[in-house]
């Protein structure tokens, strides 16, 4: 698991709150609070009877009969509900969620989506005979070598009950109750008409040892309910249509340019779109006429989308939108103009725009985004472009979750300072320490080979470096001496690399500034590669500790250490 998706929890929750009311119909400011009981979500003191229940529980199979995954097909539903981490954060979610019912076993996978996301874990509980209650245990549902603290830690989930003085006095079975086609957790205080309880209890997430006297929560829901949710069958393009690659260029709703490639398939008069929204890749079919007009039905289901921790099934939809998403109005189709001289696409009606409806829990709807102004011509070949410069560059230090590094992070997007199209297999990002370029070595890094620079393209992370889309962190271990950061993008293509402003970022004061680089860095730009090593030098060999899984922490971290000298 990668720790910079929890260090993106914390950088990007406080963005999509905004986000979150485009898509939740109803928000209760008593949902909104920061702490249980007034205070901060974190350890909590238990009372005598709420730890023998644990110390009960703990003692049972190592692993819990919840993990088994049911033997019967699951059931889509969309589960809806507001969520809160173990760091006091609030957000709402709308997962695409699986719940399969044996006999009375009822099995609901990974109800918490950030701490269970892509785990198989399973919740079990137990209909009654009229259908309409679900009783769930307090239970064991994962355990993990928790990469922050370095220990094997046992996850359970329960009613976590507090008293005034936020002291945990019990953790009880909870319940989902029936009312019509939903089911939502109902506390017996206060449950709205959309369903959603009021928190007073707190279905919580938490870690516990047999001989604790505290628990950590890490989660709990204030409110949640399930929707049975049918997906609709994706539009599959023809084995023998002929695909040809296109760049996309539109303004979102903030006005802002958004390039991406995407894949435009003809067959006879059907023409196919692969991504005509960014967030969505998967194909709408359009008919084109004799007047050259290409007809894209509304209402073309393009799968779950994922937004930060938040799934949502999606249809592509054209609409009108003067005043702002509350004001989306669809339309039966969205029409592009083809040229066959260029082969391009453009509006044919400029007020007509092309978005995401959005359905969540119970079947609420919202347009997730517009985008306007739109253009879809064929890629071409990359040529020569000078790359827009890194932005919102960053620094954050890991210490707190047991890393002895800094993350230094930025953003780059695939274009050109003149709003260019950038093929990503061309861009580059390098790092300098100081003056000099920065290369990552195997020896200080549990990498395969030195590594100078990261490409756009390419996706994943390692422990040197992370890569989401155009978000980049650089792992930089403390025991260096540097008093300033920088970054700056290559692109290549013609038989020639422009590059942009280096981004400088100050260790002191945190400020960032830009310049062009020196010559003597462009020199090692231009050599750049394992030799180039020899540019940095350690300020101290100090001994290196990493966790059983490899992973390196501080030399204050809790669990067995290998130490490397």
């Amino acid at each position: 698991m990668k720790k910079a998706l929890l260090l993106l929890t914390f950088i990007l929750l406080g963005f999509s709150a905004y986000a979150q009311q485009n898509i939740v119909s109803k928000f209760s400011n008593t949902l909104q609070g920061l702490s249980i009981q007034g205070r901060t979500i974190s350890n909590h003191k238990m009372a005598p009877a709420a730890s023998e229940r644990l110390k009960s529980l703990s003692k049972g199979s190592r692993r819990a009969s919840s993990i088994a995954s049911p033997t019967t097909q699951p059931q889509t539903y969309a589960m809806s509900g507001y969520f809160f981490t173990y760091s006091g954060m609030a957000y709402a979610s709308g997962v695409a969620q699986q719940v399969a019912i044996e006999d009375n076993k009822v099995y609901i996978s990974n109800m918490f989506p950030i701490m269970l996301e892509d785990r198989e874990a399973w919740t079990v509980g137990e209909l009654n005979a009229d259908g309409t209650v679900i009783t769930i245990p307090v239970q064991h549902v994962y355990d993990e070598d928790w990469y922050a603290t370095g220990t094997d830690e046992k996850f359970y989930m329960g009613d976590v009950i507090f008293d005034d003085e936020a002291n945990i006095v019990d953790v009880r079975p909870f319940e989902l109750r029936k009312d019509g086609d939903l089911i939502y957790i109902d506390d017996l205080n206060d449950v709205g008409e959309d369903g959603y309880a009021v928190v007073n209890h707190h279905i919580g997430l938490f870690t516990y040892g047999e001989n604790a006297t505290d628990i950590q929560l890490y989660e709990y829901v204030a409110g949640v309910k399930f929707s049975p949710y049918a997906a609709g069958e994706l539009v599959e393009c023809p084995a023998d249509a002929r695909v040809e690659e296109y760049v996309y260029r539109s303004r979102d709703d903030y006005g802002d340019a958004v390039t991406h490639q995407l894949q435009v398939a003809f067959k006879d008069n059907d023409i196919y779109f692969n991504g005509l929204t960014p967030e969505m890749p998967n194909w709408v079919h359009g008919t084109l006429d004799a007047n050259n007009m290409v007809t894209i039905p509304s209402n073309q289901y393009v799968g779950i989308m994922k937004y930060f921790y938040t799934y949502f099934a999606a249809l592509s939809v054209a609409g009108q939108d003067n005043n702002g998403d509350a004001n989306f109005k669809i339309v039966d189709n969205l029409q592009f103009i083809y040229d066959p001289e260029t082969g391009s696409f453009t509006y044919a009606d400029a007020n007509v725009y092309i978005g995401e409806l959005i359905f969540t829990g119970g079947n609420s709807r919202a347009v997730f985004t517009a985008y306007g102004e739109m253009t879809i011509s064929p890629l071409g070949q990359a040529t020569a472009a000078t790359p827009s410069n890194p932005y919102e560059v960053f620094v954050m230090d890991l210490e707190d979750y047991g890393y002895e590094q800094w993350d230094f992070g930025f953003m780059l997007d695939n274009k050109g300072v003149n709003d260019e199209y950038l093929h990503p297999e061309c861009l580059k990002a390098y790092m300098f320490m100081d003056d000099d370029l920065f290369i990552f070595s195997p020896e200080e890094y549990m990498i395969d080979g030195p590594i100078s620079c990261i490409g756009y393209d390419e996706p994943d992370s390692n422990d040197a470096y992370y890569h989401d889309g155009n978000v980049f962190d650089f792992y930089i271990n403390k025991d260096r001496n540097f008093k300033r950061l920088g970054v700056v993008a290559a692109y290549t293509a013609e038989g020639e690399t422009n590059y942009s402003e280096i981004a400088y970022l100050d260790m002191d004061t945190e400020e960032v500034t830009y310049c062009d680089l020196t010559p003597e860095q462009l020199a090692q730009l231009n050599g750049s590669n394992a030799d180039a090593i020899h540019h940095i030098t350690t300020a101290s060999v100090a001994p290196r500790h990493y966790d059983l899984s490899g992973r390196r922490v501080a030399p204050n971290a809790p669990g067995f250490h290998i130490v490397v000298k």
